[in-house]
């Protein structure tokens, strides 16, 4: 898809790549799109908008961040370094210094008490069994959650307020990735013991992450508000000055307000892709991402006609997920009968489960007559229950009619909004579910344990099996990893040719759409949970260029008054240009005018004379300049983003001047009736980029094909010639596809 950012799996995709953060200002502030959260106890989460925010509140000794080769990486957050390790016992130093938002010391005993509430049979927390026995294994941990032990037994004590010792059954090569995660967050015991289930209100939550909450209207239609934590302790420090969280679920309402202006961020529904492919402008900023999320019918096990396998086996064979994905979702998706996604080690694919739960209508009529219900003849209505947002209601119209077409069954759709999806999930209080499984670190067990062993925490489905309980409790305690993930492929295969509580239907990407003048997303598929680049917030920016006095958060058609302007009478005789950028706004950083280099101030010095008559031209490092006459106004000292110009009496003005903002993008500045805008060298249609679009119409207008005074041909001139020839065409290709990295430099 033209100017759309594909991120595959594995993959980290920076937006602004390359580009060094402003320094805050008022313009640092934007509006995203997420999902309603239930809770913002971290110890309580388990919906991806909620994981999220957790993680711009808060973070743990470690956490995952994404490498440069694409793969992910836990990394000391909270903790000085690796831990220490003697035998079965792991010891964590902390960072010097560190404090919670208020101010107040953050210690040793804080994670302690955070993580041993994870195992707390009161928080019933439902990633506990990441601390427990199928996966880190801390001693006393399932004990003290099944009520069989105290919390003193718990293996996690603080020695002094900078060191905490944590002790497993065994050694664990995960234990810093789990400590990564929201389970082994710190907690503030006086917090939430004064103000109970409200420690988590804006006014009572302290938190330790790059931002705090100001401000919440909890439910569908309400916002969060996040700002700066003033105590963070990591680098980046956030340059957002606020983030507004719009609770959303209605792609569609999202995607009409990206569109007016209202928000900068926002998941946007398949069946816009069409629509946004068309539109140059939303082409550009469109990004989608391919998820290492499953997507399946969930199945409660405990209902009574649900716990037939053969009518489990019907309603799966009876789903052509091709046509499912075609139909509404434009073919964005990955059809899917197999759990474990691509991207993860140990991905099966579709081979071994299509012939055993995939699409076969006549086979599907076999197993629910051999549950009794031939023809559907006496078969009750089940609930469906799905997101109420226009895609996931057609998702469900679909298979709706997909059942009652092939098995004469009738299947009631219950559309909800998102608080009271999650609630209904997490109460199992349902028959049929729409939901999935989107990987909280990149390890096969994650998208297994916990999910299927019998009373796992995220086990709503009620899987029990033993054969499927055995694999995975050995693959738990098995060190050797090429035997670990033969068990849990084995698990796999018994889970979906079982159908142990899920059919599978397709493997998704998510679709956003992200203004263009914010800098600093990183999208990652392993890592991102409800926003593109959530996994590391505080590396977020809004480019800002200075004009004269004034800060602007350009996109690609700022203007800015000639008046804002402080100029002194410059004349004939010699002047200098300086194209910089303003260190107070803009940290040093790499243009696409100096490949690989680093300016301190100065992009480049200009020096020309100008005898008042026709403009003289003179480029650097793929950034240009003319000067000439504009009539009587009169100018002073020209400041602009650093330009200064200063020289006897003449009326004289910038009529081209080329800089590039935070994101790396060139930013050329014309004059006219009194304005500044903004465009691109060799940029020939005036889109914002140069491409091979560009190097066509030149040769189009060279040979006489279009009007040449339909294309910009001083920015399509770029061979220092004077004029438009077939070399410009050339020289622009040539950049586009890298043969060549900048422009000739003209007249120096």
């Amino acid at each position: 898809m033209a100017l759309a950012a594909l991120v595959l799996l594995g993959a980290t995709l920076e937006i602004g790549a390359g580009a060094a953060q402003p320094l805050a200002d008022q313009h640092q502030q934007i509006v995203v799109q997420s999902g309603v959260p239930q809770l913002l106890d971290p110890d309580r989460v388990n919906s991806e908008q909620e994981v999220a925010i957790s993680r711009m509140l808060w973070r743990g000794l470690y956490q995952l961040e994404a490498t440069s080769d694409g793969s992910v990486e836990a990394v000391p957050a909270m903790a000085a370094g690796e831990p220490t390790v003697n035998g079965n016992v792991y010891t964590i130093t902390l960072k010097p210094g560190l404090k919670w938002s208020d101010g107040q010391p953050l210690t040793a005993s804080d994670f302690e008490y955070g993580i041993k509430r994870e195992c707390s049979p009161e928080v019933a927390g439902p990633y506990q069994y990441l601390l427990g026995g199928m996966i880190l294994n801390i001693v006393g941990c399932d004990d003290y959650f099944q009520g069989l032990g105290p919390r003193d037994a718990v293996g996690i004590s603080a020695v002094g307020d900078t060191t905490l010792e944590i002790t497993l059954v065994e050694p664990k090569p995960m234990f810093t990735t789990i400590m990564s995660l929201w389970a082994a967050f710190p907690a503030r015991q006086d917090i939430i013991e004064t103000y109970g289930d409200a420690w988590t209100d804006p006014g009572n939550i302290v938190t330790n992450g790059p931002f705090i909450l100001t401000g919440l209207i909890p439910g569908p239609g309400g916002q969060a508000i996040l700002e700066p934590n003033p105590n963070w302790a990591l680098e980046p420090k956030p340059a957002l000055h606020k983030i507004t969280i719009r609770f959303i679920d209605d792609l569609e309402a999202a995607f009409q307000a990206f569109q007016t202006g209202q928000l900068d961020m926002a998941n946007v529904p398949a069946a816009e892709i069409p629509t946004i492919q068309a539109d140059p402008n939303l082409s550009e900023q469109f990004l989608m991402i391919g998820r290492s999320r499953i997507w399946a019918v969930e199945m409660q096990l405990e209902h009574g006609v649900l716990s037939n396998y053969e009518v489990r086996l019907a309603l799966s064979r009876a789903i052509d997920r091709s046509a499912l994905v075609s139909a509404v979702y434009y073919d964005a998706y990955l059809p899917a009968t197999y759990w474990l996604v691509q991207g993860l080690r140990g991905f099966q694919g579709n081979a071994p489960f299509e012939n055993v739960i995939g699409y076969n209508p006549q086979a599907a009529r076999t197993a629910l007559a051999d549950a009794g219900y031939p023809n559907g003849q006496g078969f009750p209505t089940l609930r469906l229950t799905v997101l109420d947002r226009p895609d996931r209601t057609a998702e469900a119209e679909f298979l709706q009619n997909a059942w009652q077409d092939v098995l004469g069954i009738n299947v009631d759709v219950e559309a909800v909004d998102a608080q009271t999806r999650s609630q209904i999930f997490n109460s199992e209080d349902f028959e049929l579910f729409m939901g999935g499984w989107q990987n909280d670190y990149p390890d096969p067990e994650n998208s297994l344990i916990g999910l299927f062993d019998t009373g796992g925490g995220n086990n709503k489905y009620n899987c029990s099996d033993p054969d499927i309980d055995a694999k995975l409790a050995a693959a738990g305690t098995e060190t050797d990893n090429a035997e670990r993930i033969q068990l849990l492929q084995e698990a796999e295969t018994l889970i979906v040719t079982k159908l142990c509580g899920v059919a599978p239907v397709y493997q998704t990407a998510s679709l956003y759409l992200v203004n263009s003048r914010i800098g600093g997303v990183k999208p990652n598929a392993q890592l991102d949970a409800a926003m593109p680049g959530d996994w590391c917030p505080e590396c977020w920016f809004v480019t800002t260029v200075r004009i004269g006095s004034e800060v602007v958060a350009p996109g690609r058609n700022a203007t800015v008054p000639l008046e804002a302007l402080d100029v002194p009478s410059p004349g004939l005789g010699a002047f200098t240009i300086d194209i910089a950028y303003d260190p107070a706004v803009v940290s040093p950083q790499s243009y696409v005018g100096n490949p690989g280099g680093v300016f301190d101030s100065v992009i480049c010095n200009l020096g020309f004379e100008h005898d008042g008559s026709n403009p003289d031209v003179v480029r650097c490092g793929g950034f240009r300049a003319s000067a000439g006459a504009i009539g009587d106004i009169s100018l002073a000292d020209i400041t602009f983003g650093g330009i200064g110009a200063s020289g006897s009496e003449s009326p004289l003005a910038l009529s081209v001047v080329e800089l590039a903002d935070t994101s790396g993008q060139a930013i050329p500045v014309t004059t006219e009736d009194g304005t500044i805008t903004i465009g691109l060298q060799g940029d020939a249609n005036g889109d914002g980029k140069t491409s091979m679009v560009d190097a066509m119409l030149i040769a189009q207008c060279v040979v006489g094909l279009i009007d040449c005074n339909s294309i910009d041909q001083e920015m399509a001139e770029v061979n220092c010639s004077g004029g438009v020839s077939m070399v410009d065409a050339m020289l622009i290709a040539q950049k586009v596809v890298g043969l060549i990295g900048e422009f000739p430099a003209c007249g120096l």
